[in-house]
């Protein structure tokens, strides 16, 4: 399934709740970095992925720090866009997205929560013969070093 048109308006975005936007921005990370470690990749759904990452990994602070940053809101939307190519190209997702699904549907946890929770131990056991290193570091420097320290929820 595919769209014919995808409208994005980050004006609208503003309205959404702090936690929403931002575990869906996370959810999105998750995406990408599964279709970058994925068995069957695709180079396609590889270089959306990996422009995916830079997006979500400047855009998501940039909300976190501003809420009305339209811009910053614009490539997190293109970002999470851009994280579905490989779902849409027959990409494998791995664990994280497995587990999420089950504890979404048994658990009620939101989605994107279950990838804020999911992905960095999923990625820590990645299988190394699975997923060239190469890959791996790239998909890590996309997203840059910085945006999960600036992710943290507030206590």
């Amino acid at each position: 399934m595919m769209p014919r048109t995808v409208i994005l308006d980050p004006e609208i975005s503003v309205h959404t709740p702090e936690w929403l936007f931002l575990s869906t921005g996370i959810r999105a990370v998750d995406h990408a970095v599964e279709d970058i470690c994925s068995v069957n990749g695709q180079p396609i759904a590889e270089g959306a992925s990996y422009h995916a990452l830079r997006l979500l990994g400047s855009g998501l602070p940039a909300v976190k720090a501003d809420p009305t940053n339209l811009e910053a809101r614009l490539d997190c939307q293109i970002g999470a866009w851009m994280s579905m190519v490989g779902s849409q190209s027959g990409v494998s997702k791995g664990a994280s997205h497995g587990i999420g699904h089950v504890l979404g549907g048994t658990a009620g946890v939101p989605h994107g929560y279950t990838s804020c929770v999911n992905a960095a131990p999923r990625a820590a056991l990645q299988s190394p013969r699975s997923t060239p290193a190469s890959r791996r570091g790239s998909a890590g420097r996309s997203a840059g070093s910085r945006s999960r320290r600036r992710m943290r929820s507030p206590s």
